[in-house]
């Protein structure tokens, strides 16, 4: 199949989730178009259009009947309780209103608003490992607790990032979102856990940190989601927890027992390049594109 992919392409100093998906496209035997998103406005003849953020309406009409139309959508659309998050998810929201209808299948991470969706055209498809990317032998470590992520002013994430800090002080450190792929791998080399906070996280949402955290070989503490937990084995590749005093239970256990963190670390890798690479979701991609064009 001749995919034309819109999209913003070779971002080498950020995650390259792009150059991740053109790469899986390419090896489950695709030829992959790459079309910047900026001069995305007339895109070339393919079988595919697939894009992410893409908004030229009219050009997607046009190519109505002319190749298969769809995008993959990675950030939360809702607000998961955050008030913060209202005015940046009206944004999406009309986004999705506008996009949506002028698509034969649209693909979202956040299945909240899949379960929402009146058009009968979203699927609920979550982002992948990068499986170019190398985990780092594990060091001396540094940081006993580590949170890398961005923490928005106001965020209901912040308000609980606070909150840890407060109690445990130097042992948890912040890096922010801009800490990507190699320095990522470092990082997390040099931390004993790796936590996710619990917002903005529901049973149906959660970040692509998860899969780039235990893809990396990082022992992941992550708040308990239920289709989280269908992929990794709560004690054997991850760490749930559903409330303070268990984060608090988890952290200490781990703390103390070095060689049972680092089996779970390890299988947690093992299981994310078994399972959750952006070869395995674009090999499902293609699969319900086909079927929607069917």
């Amino acid at each position: 199949m001749r995919v034309v992919y819109v999209a913003k392409h070779h971002q080498k100093d950020s995650n390259d989730d792009e150059g991740a998906i053109a790469h899986a496209l390419t090896q489950l035997g695709h030829r992959v178009v790459l079309v910047p998103e900026s001069q995305g406005a007339t895109p070339p003849r393919g079988d595919i259009l697939l894009f992410h953020k893409w908004s030229n309406t009219d050009q997607l009409k046009k190519l109505n009947g002319k190749m298969l139309r769809a995008f993959w959508y990675f950030d939360l659309v809702g607000t998961c309780g955050d008030s913060s998050y209202i005015q940046r998810s009206a944004a999406r929201m009309r986004w999705m209103h506008a996009v949506t209808p002028n698509v034969d299948i649209g693909f979202c991470t956040d299945g909240d608003w899949v379960d929402e969706d009146l058009t009968g055209k979203l699927r609920t498809l979550h982002q992948g490992f990068d499986s170019r990317l190398e985990a780092e032998e594990a060091e001396k470590q540094v940081f006993p607790m580590l949170f890398v992520g961005g923490l928005p002013n106001g965020s209901v994430r912040a308000q609980r990032f606070q909150e840890l800090k407060q109690e445990y002080g130097d042992q948890l450190v912040h890096m922010s979102s801009g800490v990507y792929r190699e320095s990522l791998a470092v990082a997390l080399a040099s931390a004993a856990i790796s936590v996710a906070l619990d917002s903005p996280v529901t049973n149906r949402y959660w970040s692509n940190r998860v899969y780039n955290s235990c893809g990396l070989g990082a022992f992941t503490l992550h708040p308990y989601c239920a289709e989280l937990a269908e992929e990794y084995q709560e004690g054997k590749e991850i760490a749930f927890y559903s409330c303070p005093q268990e984060f608090r239970e988890k952290v200490l256990y781990y703390s103390r027992n070095a060689e049972q963190r680092q089996a779970v670390a390890q299988r947690g890798r093992a299981r994310t390049l078994k399972d959750h690479t952006y070869y395995n979701r674009c090999k499902e991609l293609m699969k319900l594109i086909k079927e929607a064009g069917a």
